[in-house]
């Protein structure tokens, strides 16, 4: 029987392998676009519609069950009304994203186009919370 550190051992083998990161990748891809799904109404008919494919694709593509490239990630996006925005950050970074409208009356939009703010990403860094400000 195997002792717990052995476990603990190969599940830290496990996640530094670039497959296990791939597939969390696609699975956080994917809880994206069921939540937009969601919260725009969005069936699963609709969306094979705009994508110009079938529902067995679609249903496919919800299970994770596809190697996605670049490109068929934004069309998903651009099908949901969406963009697609990606991220690098540090190994064990804690990565949340905020997403700030143009034109929402918000102080951090409230500046001229040319100077606009957003925050796109709020990272735990040193135990702080820290925000990056990307020029829009």
């Amino acid at each position: 029987m195997k002792t717990l550190d052995q476990y603990r051992i190969a599940l830290e083998r496990m996640e530094t392998a670039v497959e296990y990161r791939v597939e969390v990748a696609a699975l956080r891809f994917v809880g994206e676009v069921v939540a937009a799904m969601r919260f725009g109404g969005i069936k699963q008919a609709s969306l094979a519609a705009r994508l110009g494919t079938s529902e067995p694709y679609v249903s496919k593509v919800l299970r994770g069950d596809t190697n996605f490239t670049l490109g068929t990630m934004v069309r998903i996006a651009d099908a949901l009304g969406k963009e697609l925005h990606l991220h690098l950050a540090e190994p064990g970074a804690f990565v949340r994203w905020l997403d700030v409208l143009k034109g929402t009356g918000s102080n951090l939009t409230d500046v001229s186009p040319a100077a606009q703010v957003t925050f796109s990403h709020m990272q735990q860094a040193g135990g702080a919370d820290v925000a990056d400000p990307i020029a829009a």
